[in-house]
């Protein structure tokens, strides 16, 4: 299926392959007329692993989302578009990014459906700075740095359990985490009781040298890899719990 405008889909591809000379900013639109300005070719990269590479592997019978590293709301965009009753929380930390997820949601009809919190996700809340990559126009990491730093940023960091349970159902559908490494800090390092509370996550690991261990703690809570995506040395791995097959009842 293309999920995007014949009109906007073939140049994203042009842009993604640096086919044709740039020139940003342009909108992209996807088939269902939602619409994302892209700044830069990593805006347009963030675009095409969700809508040309379906990189996550949410359902249309999902019900509640947790977007966890919400960047500038593409994943939310689309998860709107296939999940057309659902319910998203997106969480991004880093201020200007957050504007723009902001304005993504707003400008396409959406806030009713998707809430936005400026704010990162953590094994444990509280607050920590966060670290922008001059490179990239819209990446951050959460670290602990010097406050002197010129280029950090004081962000408020939720658990991942509070942000499961800030949704108020007994079990989270779909869980999407991109959050530029801290995943090894909440998948090994969270409380148990949080993985009783989601039925599926995509997870993009950073590092190659912890997949298998997030994958082995997943495990051991009842979850099975169903999908993996790999780019560069990154892995989006989708899991999920043994007998909660998507649309049937758990």
């Amino acid at each position: 299926m293309l999920y995007g405008s014949s009109r906007t889909f073939y140049p994203l591809v042009q842009d993604y392959l640096k086919l044709r000379k740039e020139k940003y900013p342009w909108t992209f639109m996807s088939s269902f007329g939602n619409k994302v300005e892209l700044k830069d070719w990593w805006d347009v990269t963030t675009v095409w692993s969700v809508f040309a590479g379906q990189e996550y592997g949410v359902h249309p019978t999902d019900r509640t989302i947790l977007d966890l590293g919400a960047n500038i709301g593409v994943f939310s965009l689309y998860a709107s578009e296939i999940c057309v009753q659902a319910r998203i929380d997106a969480y991004e930390p880093f201020p200007s990014t957050y504007e723009r997820l902001v304005t993504n949601i707003e400008s396409n009809g959406l806030s009713r459906r998707v809430k936005c919190f400026n704010e990162g996700v953590g094994a444990v809340s509280g607050v920590a700075a966060m670290r922008l990559d001059n490179t990239v126009s819209v990446c951050g990491r959460v670290d602990v740095l010097d406050k002197k730093d010129s280029n950090a940023v004081e962000v408020k960091i939720s658990s991942f359990e509070d942000a499961l349970e800030r949704m108020e159902v007994p079990n989270v559908d779909f869980v999407k985490m991109d959050i530029e490494g801290s995943e090894e800090e909440i998948l090994l390092g969270c409380s148990p009781n949080s993985f009783k509370q989601f039925t599926r996550i995509s997870v993009e690991i950073h590092k190659p040298s912890v997949v298998k261990d997030i994958v082995a703690r997943l495990r051991s809570f009842g979850f099975e890899p169903r999908k993996r995506h790999s780019h560069g040395i990154e892995q989006t791995i989708t899991l999920q719990k043994r007998g909660c097959d998507p649309g049937n009842a758990a």
